[in-house]
C-alpha cells in the first residue's frame, strides 16, 4: 500500500510541477532575490526521469536519487586496508556497483563488486588491476562481468566465477572505457589520449579524433561515442578548457555529429570525466572551478542540451547516471478542483535572499505538509487563522508545500538555498 501511494503522489508532482511553473523552472520572485549564477543553477533542477547518480567523494562510495539533496554513503565494508575508492559504475540494470581503489600511492588497485545497497558487503576480485587517473572500469553491459585494465590490456572478470578473459587484443587501454547495450562495440582512451572504438562484429579497431580528448563513451545503442575536448574556442576567440562535449558516429571515422556547449554561468565553469549512462538521452559529468577544485555532479540531455544539477556536497568524482528507462510519467487528477482553487488567495509563499516564507492569511483550521521529491513526508504542522512559516530544518534542493484549509488544497513547490 505504501509503495501505490508513493508512486500516486510521485505522479501528482509531475502534473503539479508543470501546472505551476512549467519546464522545472523556480518562481519568478525566487530568481529576482538570486545572484545570476545560483539562477543558473537552480533553473533546471528537476530531469524528467527517475535514476540514481553513483560517485565517489573523498574515498567514500556515494549514491544519490536524482532530485533529492541529500547522498547516501554506501560504506566501505569489505575494502582492503590502506585503500582509497576512486571509481565506481552501475551496472545495466542499477543493482551492482563496480568499484576501483587504490593502494596508497601506488599504480595498482583492487576491483570490488557490491550490491547497491547501504553497508553491502564489497566482494574483492581483482587485486592487481591498473589505477591511473582515468576511471579504468565499467559493467560490460551482459551484466556478469567487469571490465578493467591490467598493464594498459583489457580484461573482463566474472563477478561470480571470477573467471578472467581477453575480450580482444589491445595493449593501450588506459582510461574510461564503454560498451554498447548490446556488447557488439566498445570504446576507451588510449595510449596518447586518443580515443579508441572496436567493433566486434566487423573486428576492427580505430581511433577516432586526433586531437588530444578524454572522458571516452558511447551510446547504448551503439550509434555515437563521445569525448570531452581539452580544450575550445568560442566565437570570440576566448580559449575555454574542458567547456565542449564532442559527439561522433561511431561508424564514421572523422566526422563530427554534434558538440554540446556546455552551459555557463554554473558554480562550476569547467567539467570532466563525462560518462555516458543506460539511456541514450543523457550523459553524467563532474565541474571544477577556475582554482581546479572538484565541484559537483551534473547530468546533460544529449538532446537539448540541457544541464541538470545532481549533487549539492562538492568534491562529487566519476558521477554515473543510472536511468530508470521502464519509468512513463502518469498524469492523475488532483485534489485541486475549480473551487479550492480560489482558496489559494489566502496561501502564498514568498522568497528572501534565498530562504522561503510561507504566509497563510485566512481564518479556520488549516495544515502544513513538507515533503521531498520522492513524495516522503519531511515536516508536518497543524494551525489555526493567519500564520507564517519558515523552514530552517531543510537543506538545499527543491520541496513540495502541501497547505490544507476549510477552503480547499493548495500545492507549492518551493526551492532553498543555503
Amino acid at each position: 500500500m505504501r509503495c501505490s501511494t508513493n508512486l500516486v503522489f510521485r505522479a501528482m508532482l509531475f502534473v503539479l510541477l508543470i501546472w505551476n511553473f512549467g519546464n522545472s523552472q523556480t518562481p519568478r520572485s525566487f530568481h529576482a532575490n538570486l545572484t545570476i549564477g545560483k539562477q543558473s543553477a537552480y533553473q533546471y533542477i528537476i530531469p524528467p526521469i527517475h535514476g540514481k547518480v553513483a560517485f565517489t567523494r573523498l574515498g567514500r562510495i556515494k549514491v544519490i536519487i536524482i532530485g533529492d539533496t541529500v547522498s547516501q554513503d554506501m560504506g566501505l565494508n569489505g575494502v582492503a586496508s590502506g585503500h582509497v575508492v576512486e571509481f565506481v559504475r552501475w551496472s545495466s540494470d542499477g543493482q551492482k556497483l563496480a568499484v576501483l581503489t587504490r593502494n596508497g600511492l601506488t599504480a595498482r588497485g583492487n576491483v570490488y563488486v557490491m550490491n547497491a545497497s547501504k553497508n553491502a558487503p564489497l566482494t574483492l576480485l581483482v587485486s592487481d588491476a591498473d589505477w591511473t587517473p582515468n576511471c579504468t572500469i565499467g559493467f560490460h553491459t551482459n551484466g556478469n562481468e567487469i571490465l578493467y585494465a591490467k598493464s594498459s590490456v583489457l580484461w573482463a572478470i566474472d563477478i561470480n566465477t571470477k573467471n578472467t578473459r581477453r575480450p580482444f587484443n589491445t595493449s593501450d587501454c588506459n582510461g574510461e572505457m564503454g560498451v554498447s547495450a548490446d556488447g557488439n562495440r566498445i570504446v576507451w582512451r588510449g595510449a596518447g589520449n586518443m580515443l579508441y572504438k572496436y567493433d566486434f562484429t566487423s573486428q576492427i579497431s580505430k581511433n577516432y579524433n586526433p586531437n588530444a580528448v578524454c572522458s571516452a563513451g558511447i551510446s547504448p545503442d551503439g550509434t555515437l561515442v563521445m569525448n570531452n575536448t581539452t580544450a575550445h574556442t568560442d566565437a570570440y576567440g576566448t580559449f575555454e578548457e574542458h567547456k565542449t562535449l564532442q559527439i561522433w558516429s561511431f561508424d564514421t571515422t572523422g566526422v563530427l555529429r554534434t558538440e554540446l556547449i556546455l552551459t555557463d554561468g554554473l558554480p562550476d565553469p569547467h567539467w570532466d570525466n563525462h560518462h555516458w549512462s543506460n539511456s541514450n538521452d543523457w550523459i553524467a559529468g563532474k565541474g571544477h572551478d577556475n582554482s581546479g577544485a572538484w565541484g559537483e555532479a551534473y547530468i546533460i540531455n544529449v538532446s537539448n542540451n540541457i544541464t541538470y544539477r545532481v549533487t549539492w556536497e562538492r568534491s562529487a568524482d566519476y558521477p554515473d547516471l543510472w536511468v530508470d528507462t521502464t519509468y512513463t510519467p502518469t498524469s492523475v487528477k488532483t485534489n485541486i478542483s475549480s473551487s479550492s482553487t480560489s482558496g489559494r488567495t489566502g496561501v502564498q509563499l514568498t522568497y528572501a535572499n534565498g530562504f522561503p516564507q510561507l504566509s497563510i492569511s485566512i481564518t479556520g483550521n488549516h495544515d502544513v505538509r513538507v515533503y521531498n521529491i520522492l513524495g516522503q513526508l519531511l515536516q508536518s504542522q497543524n494551525g489555526y487563522g493567519p500564520s507564517s512559516y519558515s523552514f530552517p530544518h531543510l537543506h538545499s534542493g527543491l520541496y513540495f508545500i502541501q497547505v490544507r484549509t476549510q477552503q480547499g488544497t493548495a500545492v507549492q513547490k518551493m526551492a532553498i538555498i543555503r
